[in-house]
């Protein structure tokens, strides 16, 4: 499966994300960060959390 980058939004120096269509139906939002040892996607809070259940095969109503 391929992906491909279909837009670019620069906010500043640190700060761009990225369109990319392939990843799902439609366009996602990549949101990346550059620091001191180059460019890292940004996870939103709460984002790791539910990732990390996902990949344990956790749903939200096992957490409840």
């Amino acid at each position: 499966t391929a992906a491909q980058i279909v837009a670019t939004d620069v906010q500043d120096a640190q700060h761009v994300t990225l369109g990319v269509r392939g990843l799902t139906d439609k366009v996602q939002k990549v949101p990346l960060q550059r620091d001191a040892d180059g460019w890292r996607i940004v996870v939103p809070a709460g984002a790791a959390e539910r990732l990390g259940a996902w990949a344990l095969g956790e749903s939200a109503a096992k957490k409840k």
